[in-house]
């Protein structure tokens, strides 16, 4: 059953003008899907930094700001010192682009959603979109690792060449400005030391949002980093292509390394280790003393350098590829005690360093790339390098050379991989099982060259299995022809934590989940036994008493609420009575708002009497109301007319600081035990006699699980109204356009799904005949539920008299705003003012309204079609732009 539906959220938002919280806008209305935007909301009794608070940690003290989509909830950041009574600042965090509304809680308490934009559902006002083009981005970034310290650059979609101006604006036209950037959560400075010189901030054009921007990183910390920047405005946070993330030695993603001499090779290595798939090169070590020592082992090195004491892991260090028991680790040096060496250990290479070894020939064409093996340091056109990364793209002057490339891998996880080889032109990778260069085996090999790694079958290597921290030899020999020459290989991970939106490599996993069950009807039997008749009935009789401090003349503007069940004064539209003055709430935006429905403290008798008589709770029965005053206040005698017996003592709410209100029951009601009355979720059913038959239950349970439609929209046609329709008779409605839909209306059980039309002349009325064209002249307004994904406009086909008396008929479109999702909306549009924007004439007679699907093509449903002389709810959403 749809929930019952309720008046308030769609005619009137309920204000207390007295006190309460309330949301009026947020700025900006755009932001970056990364987060960081700055987001100020404005409106009225927000909590205040108060000088003292007996528990800091509470959660629940101050103001929470939520973001709420149809999907997400997410936190936005508040930053107290900017925050008063009537203004929150907070910062958002990483949303996908989506329409969030901003709601808010004050010490614990939520503002409800009544007072956050008028009560309007999904408001603009309140709400943040985020999007793309208000996204800033990180293209590209090099170089990939370094030391502390490190100059960086990155392309993307910056905005902005402006930094530390408050009044420049972007060589672009933008009012916007880098406020600060971050590797690794230290700043990463635009600024050369001690001036205000940028490193590199520019636009490509002044048409242009791409550009580069280049800083100094920052801090002493060694091992894996990301970066972001911030822009002001409506900018916010920098989002990173996924193409930027490599795979730690933590099995993290991270952007950028920083090494430092965590690994020390020893004289006789020729060759390093990496630390992780991203290969990175050898330590900078400045010394190493003493320069000898025993092979049995127990010389204590002291190694010299930087940055040693702040990284991912505890320093390591090996010698001779044996571990050096660290003793003591400081900023700019390590010292160890060094392992004997096994008598029968004669490598010459083992892991050490980090980074790989590259040895290259000029001018060689071999027939085979096993020749290269015959080469050496004496072989013409030497020369050597380490590289701290793969892939490793050589210098546009280097062609027709051989390239020989040593060094270990170690991987971060055990685990089933595939190792790819991409090179330009021709290439093969050898691997061992072990550390030792003796027992590499060719893996994979590329003999001509290809466009990615992905081309040929022999490129990617059969499933090995790595063990985590284990270094495995690896060997690379390639040849090049002609042209820009590269080196690559890749590491595929058969199983992997990472999903397919962290990596465009990752492959998400897929199960089909089959669920069988089987459904019962539920069955409820009621018993009666020895039911008494003829029993003397007793009226519940209450008494409520209010006292306010109030002058008299603002005590007409001072309100309080009574509630029965799930039903409470104020939720209904109510026209106050014109002895009443009104309080007067007016927005910033020039908006006022009475509190319709809402009791005052100095009420009458037949106020409260007609307040409470509205609650559906109470419903068909009824209630009287007395009342008395003296010094203590006033005292409101409440009688039900009822004889159902006792009733729950009424509930109370108050809008006003000095206001008091206490209920009490005068006289206990006794039921003359005649019906009996069902209630579900809360909600009571007509009473029912208790020897009742069956189809008489069946009724009223039906009308208690259909949602009643309110007297507003309840309307029949007549002289105010030409057209309505509720589709509650589906045989007749069916005749109509689209499918009746049963138990899911907007009120009542029935509702029309997929009605491309909401009326044709053609239509036929219930009583027979055509209804024919309606007179906008009469009738100008349409009202209508609806629900599903609407296209924003609707389509409209009417005839009028020109200036010339002539009638001409046209067929236009209405653009309007529809709200989206599976929950109920409710519009209603002046047509007449809609057409008498677009065309010049008189007379305007509606023959046709259409609606579309939006692109997704998906189902919608429309109940409680209205076309009358004046609208039945106030709607923002009104008509817009019409065109032919």
């Amino acid at each position: 059953m749809e929930s019952l539906w309720r008046p308030a959220a769609l005619l009137f938002a309920v204000w207390s003008c007295c006190c309460g919280q309330r949301v009026f806008w947020v700025s900006p209305h755009t932001g970056s899907t990364a987060g960081a935007t700055r987001l100020t909301i404005s409106g009225d009794g927000f909590a205040q930094e108060r000088q003292f608070q007996l528990d800091p940690e509470d959660g629940q003290f101050g103001n929470r700001v939520t973001l709420v989509s149809d999907a997400l909830s997410v936190p936005c950041d508040v930053e107290r010192d900017s925050t008063h009574r009537q203004q929150i600042l907070c910062y958002t965090r990483a949303m996908p682009e989506d329409q969030y509304v901003v709601h808010v809680s004050v010490d614990g308490v939520p503002i409800p959603d009544v007072n956050i934009c008028n009560g309007n559902y999904k408001p603009y006002h309140c709400s943040l979109y985020t999007r793309w083009w208000r996204t800033p981005t990180i293209y590209s970034l090099s170089p990939l690792t370094g030391l502390p310290g490190t100059l960086v650059t990155i392309r993307g979609r910056i905005y902005s060449d402006v930094y530390g101006s408050n009044t420049d604006l972007s060589s672009s036209g933008l009012n916007v400005r880098f406020l600060r950037s971050y590797m690794g959560g230290m700043p990463c400075e635009l600024l050369k030391p001690n001036s205000d010189e940028l490193y590199n901030l520019q636009l490509d054009s002044e048409t242009s949002n791409w550009g580069y921007m280049s800083c100094r990183t920052t801090g002493t910390y060694v091992g894996h980093h990301n970066m972001s920047y911030i822009l002001d405005a409506d900018y916010g946070r920098s989002f990173p292509e996924k193409n930027l993330f490599w795979v730690s030695s933590l099995s993290r993603l991270s952007m950028f390394q920083t090494f430092a001499g965590m690994l020390v090779r020893n004289a006789a290595s020729d060759s390093c280790s990496s630390a992780d798939f991203l290969l990175t090169s050898c330590p900078e070590v400045t010394a190493v003393s003493p320069s000898q020592g025993s092979v049995m082992g127990g010389t204590l090195l002291t190694i010299h350098g930087r940055f040693f004491d702040q990284t991912d892991e505890p320093a390591r260090v090996l010698v001779g590829g044996r571990p050096c028991e660290v003793q003591s680790v400081a900023d700019d040096r390590i010292t160890c005690r060094t392992a004997g060496r096994p008598a029968d250990d004669h490598r010459q290479v083992h892991p050490g360093g980090r980074g790989l070894k590259m040895d290259v020939w000029s001018d060689k064409r071999p027939r085979s790339l096993d020749e290269i093996w015959s080469y050496n340091q004496n072989t013409s056109g030497y020369r050597s390098q380490w590289i701290d990364t793969l892939p490793h793209v050589f210098p546009r002057e280097d062609d027709l050379f051989a390239s020989r490339t040593r060094g270990f891998l170690i991987s971060p996880l055990s685990g089933n991989f595939n190792i790819y080889l991409h090179c330009d032109d021709r290439c093969d990778l050898y691997l061992s099982n072990s550390s030792r260069p003796e027992d590499k085996v060719k893996v994979a090999f590329q003999p001509r060259y290809v466009g990615d790694f992905f081309q040929l079958e022999s490129q990617k290597s059969e499933m090995l299995f790595l063990e985590k921290g284990k270094p495995y030899y690896l060997e690379l020999l390639q040849q090049e022809y002609y042209g820009i020459a590269s080196l690559n290989i890749g590491l595929f991970q058969e199983e992997s934590s990472f999903t397919a939106a962290q990596s465009d490599d990752a492959v998400d996993e897929i199960q089909d989940i089959v669920a069988e069950y089987e459904a019962f009807d539920e069955e409820q039997v009621l018993t009666f036994d020895s039911w008494s008749s003829g029993v003397a009935a007793v009226r519940e009789v209450q008494k409520v008493s209010v006292s306010s401090g109030c002058a008299s003349h603002l005590c007409g503007s001072t309100f309080f609420s009574l509630r029965y069940g799930n039903a409470q004064t104020g939720d209904f539209r109510a026209p106050p009575p014109a002895s009443r003055p009104l309080c007067a709430c007016e927005t910033p935006d020039g908006l006022v708002f009475s509190p319709a429905g809402l009791v005052p403290v100095s009420a009458s008798a037949e106020e409260l009497q007609a307040a409470l008589n509205n609650l559906w709770s109470i419903k068909p029965d009824s209630v009287t109301v007395t009342k008395q005053e003296d010094a203590q206040g006033s005292h409101y005698t409440v009688t039900f007319n009822s004889d159902r017996g006792d009733f729950a003592p009424l509930n109370f709410e108050i809008f006003g600081s000095d206001t008091n209100v206490s209920v009490s029951e005068v006289t206990k009601g006794q039921s003359n035990m005649a019906a009996f009355t069902l209630s579900w979720a809360g909600f009571p059913a007509a009473p029912v006699a208790f020897n009742a038959t069956a189809s008489e239950v069946q009724s009223v349970l039906e009308d208690l699980m259909k949602a009643d439609c309110p007297v507003e929209v309840l309307t029949t046609q007549g002289t105010n109204v030409k057209y309505f329709n509720d589709f509650e008779d589906p045989e007749f409605t069916a005749a109509q356009s689209g499918t009746p839909e049963d138990h899911s209306g907007f009120c009542g059980f029935w509702s029309l799904k997929n009605a491309d039309a909401l009326f044709r002349e053609t239509f036929t009325k219930e009583s027979g005949g055509q209804y024919g064209p309606v007179s906008l002249d009469q009738h100008p307004t349409l009202c209508f539920a609806y629900k599903g994904r609407l296209r924003d406009e609707m389509g409209v086909k009417f005839s009028y008299s020109d200036s010339s008396g002539q009638t001409q008929t046209q067929t236009s479109r209405i653009s309007t705003v529809f709200s989206s999702g599976d929950r109920w909306s409710y519009k209603c549009v002046d047509l007449q003012s809609a057409l008498q924007t677009a065309v010049v004439g008189s007379r305007f007679l509606l023959q046709e309204l259409l609606l579309y699907r939006d692109a997704s093509a998906a189902d919608y449903y429309v109940d409680v079609v209205h076309i009358g002389k004046t609208p039945t709810a106030m709607d923002e959403n009104g008509a817009g732009q019409t065109s032919s």
